[in-house]
């Protein structure tokens, strides 16, 4: 199972069987897909192609005019980084990731006990 499926499979339980997801690799891309879809949940790497995660969701929170949750992958050296980086309702998760890790991110950026 690949990081990609695994998290669309998790966030789907997670949220429902109706949950939707849109799969980008860039930021403008993301911007250009809330503007066709609203999103209950983010889940970004925090590297995108020309700009960062947290960037990206500060944008995309702009224009939903809503602070969307949000969880972001992140390699092991961006650990400490990113922790400090983190926004309001956003959690962070070390790839490679299981699912119970992954569960409890979301948890933790939706603000669910």
């Amino acid at each position: 199972t690949t990081t990609a499926s695994l998290t669309r499979t998790i966030a789907r339980v997670m949220l429902g069987r109706d949950a939707s997801y849109v799969t980008v690799t860039t930021g403008p891309e993301a911007l250009l897909a809330v503007d066709q879809s609203r999103p209950d949940l983010v889940i970004s790497e925090f590297m995108l192609k020309g700009t960062d995660g947290v960037e990206t969701l500060k944008k995309i929170r702009e224009r939903m005019g809503t602070r969307v949750p949000a969880v972001f992958t992140v390699q092991k050296i961006e650990q400490e980084y990113v922790k400090k980086r983190l926004p309001p309702r956003s959690a962070m998760v070390v790839r490679p990731f299981d699912r119970f890790t992954l569960e409890a991110a979301i948890r933790s950026a939706v603000g669910a006990t």
